[in-house]
This record gives C-alpha cells, sequence and structure tokens, in this order.
C-alpha cells in the first residue's frame, strides 16, 4: 500500500511502535529509532493534507465513509498492519480519524516483557492459566500492553479450540497473527441487533463444545454479559479478556455495576458474587518509562461463608521492573489447571512451577538457563 508519507512508513517499519492512532491533521508523536531519535514529530502540515492522504486510503480500498456510522478496515501485507478508518459520525468529529495496528511476527510476548530473567515467572504462571481454562481478564491504563498481551496468550489455547472473538473494534486480528487457527470474529457495533446476534452466539451450545471466548475489551455493561454468559451457561470452555480497570476490587465492582444496569442481578451483593464466581484471575500490566511489565497476577477466590465478604484476593505474584515475588496458586486453583490437564501435562506444569521457585530464590543453574530459553522461546 502506498501512503505517500515518509514519516507514517518510518513508524510502520519501526518495531517498538504496535499503534499509531491519529485525530487529527496536527497531531504529533515521540519517535525512537536510529532515523529519529527521541523527536517529536507531526505527520501533516494541514488538514487538508490530512484529508487527502485519508482519500488515498479509501480509494486503494476502493471504499467510501459515505454511511455515517460504517467503520472501513483493511489489511496492509508489505507493513503487516491492520488500518482502521473511523468516520466522523461516530467521533463527535468533523474529521476522521485512522488508527495503525501493526502486528510483528516475532515471539510479541518476548519482545515486551522479557526484560529480565524474572520476568520468565509471569510468562510462565500464565501460560499455565491459560492451558487450564482459568476466566482471565488483563488489565491496566491504556498504552500498558493489554492487546499486546492478550494476541500474545493465544498460543497457549490448545490447536483444536475455536477461538470466539468479539470486539467493537478491530484490533487483535487473531486471524492474521494465527493463520492456521479456527477463529471466529464478530464485530459488536452500537446496533441493537449485532448485539442480539452476538449474544444469541454466546447462547448456541454444541454437543462437543471446544470455544474459547475472547473478549477484545470489556468496556460497556454489554460486552459483561459477553464476557460472563457463556461462563454462566457452559456455552465456552472459558473466558479471556482485557479491561481498564486499576484494582482487583475495582474490576469486580465494575463488571458488578454493569449487571446491576442489565438487570441480570438484583442487587449489589448477588453482582459481585457472580463475578467473583466468574472471573478467576486478574492479570495487571504497568507501563513504567516506557518498560512494559507484569505487575501482578491476581486469583479471585470466591467466599461462601455467610455474612463475610464476597471474595478474597490472593496475589499469585508480585512485580516491579527488576524483582519478582511469589506466593503461588492457592491450592483450589491449582487443582482447578490439573483437572483440565493431560498426564503429560501435569509433569510439566509441576516442572515449571519448580523452576519458577528456583529462579525466584536466586538459585540459578544451567539447567535452569536452557529451560528459561525454551520458555521464551515457545
Amino acid at each position: 500500500m502506498k501512503y505517500n508519507n515518509e514519516k507514517i512508513t518510518i513508524m510502520l517499519q519501526n518495531n517498538s511502535i504496535e499503534s499509531i492512532t491519529i485525530a487529527s491533521w496536527n497531531d504529533c508523536f515521540a519517535v525512537h529509532d536510529d532515523g529519529m531519535q527521541g523527536k517529536v514529530i507531526g505527520l501533516f502540515g494541514s488538514e487538508n493534507e490530512y484529508r487527502e492522504f485519508i482519500n488515498n486510503l479509501l480509494k486503494q480500498e476502493k471504499k467510501n465513509i459515505k454511511s455515517l456510522f460504517q467503520v472501513n478496515t483493511f489489511w496492509d501485507d508489505e507493513y503487516n498492519a491492520k488500518i482502521v478508518i473511523v468516520p466522523p459520525a461516530i467521533l463527535a468529529s468533523n474529521c476522521p480519524s485512522v488508527i495503525f495496528r501493526t502486528f510483528h511476527k516475532e515471539n510479541i510476548m518476548k519482545r515486551e516483557f522479557a526484560m529480565n530473567e524474572n520476568n520468565v515467572i509471569p510468562i510462565t504462571y500464565i501460560k499455565w492459566i491459560i492451558k487450564g481454562q482459568c476466566n482471565s481478564l488483563i488489565t491496566g491504563a491504556q498504552g500498558a500492553g493489554k492487546t499486546t498481551t492478550l494476541r500474545s496468550i493465544i498460543r497457549f489455547i490448545p490447536a483444536e479450540f475455536t477461538l470466539r472473538v468479539q470486539e467493537s473494534l478491530p484490533e487483535l486480528n487473531l486471524n492474521q497473527a494465527y493463520p492456521y487457527r479456527n477463529v471466529v470474529e464478530i464485530q459488536n457495533t452500537v446496533s441493537e441487533d449485532t448485539m442480539e446476534n452476538a449474544l444469541a452466539v454466546n447462547k448456541s451450545k454444541d454437543k462437543d463444545n471446544r470455544n474459547v471466548n475472547i473478549i477484545g475489551e470489556i468496556g460497556n455493561a454489554t460486552q459483561t454479559l459477553y464476557f460472563i454468559q457463556p461462563i454462566t451457561t457452559g456455552t465456552a470452555l472459558f473466558s479471556i479478556g482485557t479491561h481498564h480497570a486499576r484494582t482487583t476490587k475495582e474490576l469486580v465492582c465494575s463488571l458488578a455495576n454493569n449487571l446491576l444496569e442489565l438487570e441480570v442481578c438484583k442487587t449489589q451483593k448477588e453482582a459481585v458474587e457472580m463475578v467473583a464466581d466468574a472471573v478467576n484471575i486478574d492479570c495487571h500490566l504497568i507501563e513504567v518509562n516506557g518498560n512494559r511489565y507484569i505487575e501482578r497476577i491476581t486469583e479471585i477466590i470466591p467466599n461462601k461463608d455467610k455474612g463475610a465478604e464476597p471474595f478474597a484476593e490472593k496475589d499469585i505474584l508480585r512485580c516491579d521492573a527488576q524483582n519478582v515475588f511469589v506466593t503461588g496458586f492457592s491450592d483450589e486453583m491449582k487443582s482447578k489447571i490439573m483437572s483440565k490437564l493431560t498426564k503429560a501435562e501435569k509433569e510439566e506444569f509441576l516442572h515449571d512451577i519448580g523452576m519458577c521457585d528456583l529462579i525466584s530464590q536466586g538459585k540459578i543453574s544451567p539447567e535452569v538457563n536452557t529451560w528459561m530459553e525454551a520458555v521464551l522461546a515457545y
């Protein structure tokens, strides 16, 4: 695809840049590479130049934005990028917005998080959380790496499972990232018909249910229902997705409030209990000075005792940029994970957890180093 804009071409070629969102012609971006080391640049000289750029993209794809609520999406093979043009009507703006999402072919998890040997530990725990079919949400602020991480951990899901993806805007792009996987993508919009169709898909249950429910981002009440409904009805093996919450308590309360909004539950307590029963894991990401890392992985434990708090939190591990502090899975969570594994996987699981314990204790040996290399190359 021809962009007729050298600066955008350079940004798309930069492996450290994964997303470019242009909301207006005078937006500026910080770029760090050999050609533009640490410079803040503008991409366009005028609004007319920006509009001409958008029109050029649409002409190449023989598309237009006549429909007020039509989001145009297309793929650039040369730069392995998805381009989304959002029309002004959706944005309440006078000008369209353009989003570039790049999908680098190398191991994303390794590129983003393997800054030191301790990052092997959270990656390993995430691996077994996914293989153990735990309902999990990746949380964090915008730019923390939620979508990148969600896309990366798909590789831990057994290849025979169907990936059922629901997104408001196409960001995960799993068909391109995993071309040999069975991926069913449903784009959610403000249309009530589309929402009803998505819920109908969630309600459908095959005799041999091997679906994994993936929600790109939970941002409203309906998307909360998309995430929880397949868990409670058994129409998916498990659900994974992302959310913007800062703490586990904020995550649970936000999802509970969404259920109350939809009148799925009658009381706050009932809603919190439903969420705590449904969501097992909160994996929280953070970005500090340009470095992303997994700050904590927290287990959500329902409390069945009357009069007690509806749930408890247990940090499986906590990290900073250089250290990781591990307490491990609860006995209940370990049993839940092992119940989903084959005999060989159970042995691998126990071996991996043992290796993580050695690393957290500073007991690094040639055997541990070889194991770490294998984890990062997975």
